[in-house]
């Protein structure tokens, strides 16, 4: 019971939201300005589901999303003044976000205490469901690779600042969608005798997939992160390496954690693993790190590395306001 809890409260933090904005239509489709390769092969199904969620909408423009088993649509489009991104499927809208030109300064404010600073950020975004607490997405430039730190805050509760592999599209999978996981998964599974249980999936700006699942063996749930070439990233399931030092870790991981001014001075060593699949390697380091009068930047910090002990990303489990 306490490792599903664990893992149950660890996959919290990672979830991002499903929006549903579904409005009754009244009158006729809004869809226009389509390009010539789309316009001809719309399904009515996609036009009625995004006009029941956007009717006011405005010069909305379509685009396929295909990859593994999935298909989807993305559209651009305005309502009034402000500009939109969607992504939806001949059911249901999986995603919607209002497009910023500008994030808040107590956004730059954080992002600038990240353990790897100078990166640049763009294309600011927040989703256009409503939500009890407040979560702006961004694409962070650094060392000429796209990340995306997201960063969610509510009235009287902690913050919460995550930087992760970039991605456009996320979206989640229940135990009876497992047939939409890709086959090389199905057979990971097979192979090592677990039982499918959920899946988050990440979209990159190249249209390939990124999977985190949690799968059961026994009694135990446990949690997995691939990356889209395969690599396993990171897991709870024993299979990895572990260290009980940074000092046992290779001399590339310890030079980064050295040369950043936050894990360096206010990091904590609390553990740490190497793992290994079909010839790929990567590293996760988990660090504590302390407030500071300077900064308000702490809490539990994942970093992962790859076989070189690059940096890769990294996300938060806690942060404080």
């Amino acid at each position: 019971m306490k490792t599903r809890q664990m893992h149950t409260r660890f996959t919290a933090f990672l979830i991002f939201g499903i929006g549903m904005c579904l409005v009754y239509l009244n009158g006729c489709s809004n869809v226009k300005d389509l390009p010539p390769d789309v316009k001809s092969d719309l399904p009515d199904s996609i036009i009625k589901v995004f006009d029941r969620a956007f009717p006011t909408a405005e010069d909305a423009v379509f685009k396929k999303l295909e990859f593994e088993k999935e298909k989807f649509y993305e559209v651009n489009f305005k309502v009034g003044q402000d500009r939109f991104y969607s992504v939806l499927n001949t059911s249901t809208i999986l995603k919607s976000f209002r497009l910023l030109d500008e994030a808040p300064d107590s956004l730059r404010k954080k992002v600038a205490e990240l353990p790897p600073p100078g990166g640049v950020m763009t294309d600011f975004r927040i989703p256009s469901y409503a939500s009890q607490d407040t979560l702006m997405v961004s694409r962070y430039k650094l060392d000429g690779k796209d990340y995306t730190v997201s960063w969610r805050w509510a009235a009287g509760a902690s913050v919460r600042l995550d930087m992760a592999f970039q991605f456009k599209l996320h979206y989640q999978l229940n135990a009876g969608d497992v047939n939409r996981l890709p086959d090389w998964i199905l057979a990971y599974l097979q192979q090592n005798n677990l039982t499918f249980y959920q899946a988050w999936v990440y979209v990159k700006d190249d249209n390939t997939a990124r999977y985190d699942f949690h799968a059961q063996s026994g009694n135990s749930l446990y949690f997995f992160s691939f990356d889209t070439d395969g690599t396993l990233e990171y897991t709870t399931f024993p299979v990895a390496t572990n260290y009980q030092s940074l000092a046992q870790m290779p001399v590339e991981i310890q030079n980064y954690v050295k040369n950043s001014p936050v894990l360096s001075t206010r990091g904590f060593f609390s553990a740490a693993s190497k793992y290994e699949r079909d010839g790929k390697t990567a590293y996760s380091l988990d660090m504590a790190i302390q407030p500071s009068r300077e900064a308000d930047l702490s809490g539990f910090y994942r970093i992962i590395f790859d076989q070189n002990g690059g940096f890769k990303w990294f996300f938060c489990l806690a942060f404080n306001p």
